[in-house]
């Protein structure tokens, strides 16, 4: 067994994948990489991992991990690429109960139960359960309009069922498995820039947004507010037909 590596604050985002954090000075340890694509630095492990769920920390093999990608923030995602052997749960030692809290759980004693309330969510049928793709863009979206960005994709994800999938090289959220429509995240500009399949004069017009021949034949318009998004939804609705 090699050199162990613990990364700390990770946040498990599906089965074998996390986000966390790492500073610039820490990134060389795992090796050179020449793609510097994009806001997320990329690391893929070919051998099993272990995650203990109660310090949200992963523990790896450093001879396992691959750089893939140097992203421009401190962002990280953690791929665990052996899909066979998973990864390990582990749990951190649990502190023993205290004598007043074995007590208080002696069946002897008789105690008044405790009602747990049940508060059903607002509006559940509306509430999409987005998959790992859709969690990742919505966790970047910052929260000056991230409202803006779970409506819209929200509204979109009743209409088709897909996944975005992030792609380094562009830095956009890609739909999979049909790439009818994109999104790039815009910080600075608080925006979301919206990539549609077709030529501007494929699609009919809107009165909210301005389309604009984009490559490869997509086009690309901006999202700001609220208010646009019936547009938003218009075009790429047709875009899925294009």
């Amino acid at each position: 067994m090699g050199l162990r590596i613990t990364i700390e604050n990770a946040i498990l985002l599906d089965n074998g994948i996390w986000k966390a954090e790492l500073g610039p000075d820490e990134t060389p340890a795992f090796g050179t990489c020449k793609s510097r694509k994009g806001p997320y630095t990329v690391i893929l492990l070919d051998s099993g991992s272990e995650f203990d769920e109660y310090s949200q920390s992963i523990t790896f093999d450093l001879n396992s991990a691959s750089l893939i990608n140097i992203g421009s923030t401190n962002h990280v995602i953690v791929i665990n690429g052996s899909l066979k052997k998973g990864y390990n749960k582990t749990h951190s030692k649990k502190v023993k109960s205290s004598p007043a809290q074995k007590k208080s759980s002696d069946p002897k004693k008789k105690t008044a139960k405790k009602k747990t309330a049940i508060i059903p969510p607002k509006d559940d049928a509306a509430a999409p359960i987005f998959s790992q793709g859709d969690r990742l863009f919505l966790s970047e979206v910052p929260s000056s309009f991230r409202e803006t960005g779970e409506e819209l994709l929200s509204k979109i994800r009743s209409r088709f069922s897909g996944e975005l999938s992030y792609e380094p090289r562009s830095s956009k959220f890609e739909e999979t498995p049909d790439n009818f429509w994109a999104v790039q995240i815009k910080p600075q500009e608080k925006s979301l820039s919206i990539f549609v399949r077709g030529l501007p004069e494929f699609f009919d017009r809107v009165s909210h947004v301005d389309l604009y021949s984009d490559k490869y034949g997509y086009s690309v318009f901006e999202i700001t507010r609220k208010k646009q998004i019936p547009d938003a939804l218009s075009l790429i609705a047709q875009a899925s037909a294009n």
